[in-house]
């Protein structure tokens, strides 16, 4: 598929998603860089696996700082789970570990 139309296409998906479809397209984007993530270190490509982790990390910053400020319980909770993975994947890069 050419380049342009699947950029113009991805705009469109973007700009006409509800806030909920965002946060899946969120949510399938760090899930497709954590699994990026792993497949470049089983391949011993160090460098890529970096940078899929911090495409990763950058994601999940994105979702948890996208929660509302008033928040509910359901909410905070949420935010501990981004919370937690956005610290897995920080301390898998320091690592170099999946």
């Amino acid at each position: 598929m050419d380049r342009n139309v699947l950029n113009a296409y991805l705009e469109t998906e973007v700009t006409t998603a509800t806030p909920q479809k965002l946060r899946l397209m969120l949510i399938d984007g760090s899930l497709r860089f954590a699994r990026l993530t792993l497949k470049h270190w089983e391949n011993g490509r160090d460098h890529e696996a970096v940078d899929a982790c911090r495409r990763c990390r950058d994601v999940l910053l994105e979702l948890v700082t996208s929660l509302k400020t008033n928040r509910s319980e359901v909410a905070d909770q949420i935010a501990d789970v981004y919370l937690f993975l956005i610290r897995a994947i920080t301390q898998a890069e320091a690592d170099g570990d999946p």
